[in-house]
């Protein structure tokens, strides 16, 4: 089964929440079929987990401006297509260096900005 699920956070932030998730995939992973995502807006932290495979739990910060929530979905969804394509691997740290110096996150960062990039640029061209 192939679908995602956004819950929690306010209607404005559900509602942009689900566009930038719909943005998200169709733009790094379109093809790919029979995954389950589900995210939850929270108090908390962004962060992203595979629960087992091809199903996946992402938890958004609420507590962001806009372009900083937007762009926490997208870094989050870049790491589920490194799930997806199997890129994912030895993911573990001990420090703040070793994580941002991560292969995954130095895409995850790189990425998420050309993703903004996208997201501005459509949604600019349509209002």
């Amino acid at each position: 089964m192939t679908y995602y699920i956004v819950q929690g956070g306010g209607i404005r932030q559900r509602k942009l929440a689900e566009e930038a998730v719909k943005f998200a995939i169709q733009q790094l992973f379109p093809r790919f079929k029979n995954y389950e995502i589900f995210i939850q807006l929270t108090k908390d932290k962004t962060d992203v987990f595979e629960e087992d495979e091809r199903t996946y739990q992402v938890r958004v910060s609420t507590k962001q401006n806009k372009e900083d929530f937007i762009t926490g979905i997208f870094h989050e969804f870049v790491h589920i297509d490194q799930y997806l394509r199997g890129r994912m691997h030895d993911y573990g740290y001990t420090n703040f260096q070793e994580y941002i110096n991560h292969p995954a996150e130095v895409e995850a960062y790189a990425r998420q900005e050309e993703l903004l990039e996208r997201w501005n640029t459509a949604r600019s061209s349509v209002g």
